[in-house]
């Protein structure tokens, strides 16, 4: 997948999921201006882009012993880090900072699994076989 499509994957993944969180989840709280939740998306964004990679390959050695399940632990710390620094949102108590977490990577899953098959649909067209 092109990097351009993986960010936005990643965008409306990540907008999705922290629009339900706040909906669903009473100590998850955005800020109401749109504006605001889309610079919060963009920093999520980067944290996925950039930041994610980093940590993985840090980790790996504990991601490899854990099945995967430490990936959660670095998506739960980025989304820690962006509360944080952000007046955007506010994520009160770790069980709202889990579920939020679970919410917006199971959005981002599905997100990126969806484009994943659209461009895999697009790029190898089927042709009619002549007989």
């Amino acid at each position: 997948m092109s990097l351009i499509l993986k960010i936005a994957a990643y965008f409306i993944g990540n907008i999705f999921g922290l629009l339900v969180s706040s909906r669903y989840l009473s100590g998850f709280i955005l800020s109401d201006d749109p504006k605001e939740i889309l610079i919060l998306t963009a920093l999520l964004v980067a944290g996925n882009v950039f930041l994610k990679p980093v940590l993985k390959l840090i980790f790996s050695p504990i991601i490899f012993l854990t099945i995967g399940l430490f990936t959660m632990v670095i998506n739960t710390g980025i989304l820690y880090i962006i509360d944080f620094i952000s007046d955007y949102i506010t994520i009160n108590g770790i069980s709202a900072l889990l579920y939020g977490t679970l919410i917006i990577s199971i959005s981002n899953l599905i997100t990126r699994w969806s484009a994943g098959l659209f461009i895999k649909e697009n790029q190898h067209p089927s042709f009619p076989h002549a007989n």
